[in-house]
């Protein structure tokens, strides 16, 4: 399966629409939005951000879609309702997925306590947003388990728009620029 990523839309729906078709356009069979979703300023743009990602559950076959809300997601209880009536899943810092035995923990920021608290449940992966850079690594986990952790990089704010694939279970990874 291959697990596409995407960050900090910032209320821009014409960049979501592009980092959706890429990552659909790549195999994507499951979507992780990693925070900012919407800017903070404007309470309808997070939403309308939704409503681009609202048709993965519709298309045949679904793909699922998760997200996070990120510092500039002031609405959060409102952009989870609605996501829930939309079929999406925002879901809480540090929300665990077992996608096909791989243990995937999302967060929006990239230290703090829900990044410390995924390391110590051994996940496998760890998706961030936040910085607006691509990054891929590996850390250590508590036990000495390799943990590999992907920002996908930023659809706003960033010298190039960019998203991720992650293949699973080979956690293989490929940065695309939209």
């Amino acid at each position: 399966m291959k697990l596409g990523l995407m960050s900090d839309t910032h209320g821009r729906v014409p960049n979501a629409a592009r980092a959706i078709d890429s990552l659909l356009a790549a195999g994507a069979g499951h979507i992780l939005h990693l925070g900012d979703i919407g800017d903070g300023h404007d309470p309808y743009d997070g939403k309308a951000v939704l409503d681009c990602l609202a048709e993965l559950p519709l298309i045949n076959p679904p793909v699922p879609c998760h997200l996070v809300a990120g510092n500039n997601d002031h609405n959060e209880f409102d952009l989870r309702e609605y996501a829930k009536n939309l079929g999406l899943h925002l879901v809480p810092q540090g929300h665990i997925l077992d996608l096909g035995g791989i243990r995937v923990g999302m967060t929006h920021g990239h230290k703090g306590p829900p990044l410390l608290a995924l390391e110590k449940a051994g996940v496998d992966l760890i998706c961030t947003g936040h910085t607006h850079e691509h990054h891929v690594t590996t850390i250590q986990g508590p036990n000495g388990k390799s943990i590999l952790w992907v920002n996908p990089g930023a659809l706003f704010r960033t010298r190039a728009a960019s998203v991720a694939i992650v293949e699973l279970p080979t956690l293989r990874v490929q940065q695309y620029t939209i």
